[in-house]
């Protein structure tokens, strides 16, 4: 293929159309990925975490306008849905944990006095 070939017009649209395909059949096997994740160890926050923030970055990134279709589909929209709840028990789950641990060592530190 010589010099010109490579940068006539249709050159690029099918170079540009490749990489297109490339990056969306990437995030539809990280998509299935994450499905697959938390199905194995039975918690839905390992899919709804971080495609509800992958969602959000698709749709606040103005480069990733083409990708948008992925922010529409039926799993992302029950992420998004999803993702403050869990976010809330997460953060109570850590919370609970921390005084538990607080409690534990002002116990200890008592004992051995």
């Amino acid at each position: 293929m010589t010099i010109e070939a490579l940068s006539s017009p249709a050159h690029s649209a099918a170079n540009w159309w490749r990489k297109r395909y490339v990056a969306e059949d990437t995030i539809a096997t990280w998509m299935c990925w994450l499905h697959w994740a938390a199905w194995k160890n039975a918690d839905p926050a390992e899919l709804v975490l971080p495609l509800a923030d992958f969602v959000g970055w698709l749709e606040t990134t103005h480069e990733l306008a083409t990708f948008r279709q992925f922010a529409d589909c039926p799993p992302a929209r029950w992420a998004r849905a999803q993702a403050p709840a869990l976010r809330a028990a997460k953060a109570l789950a850590d919370a609970e944990r921390r005084c538990a641990r607080e409690r534990d060592e002002q116990a200890f530190a008592a004992s051995t006095c």
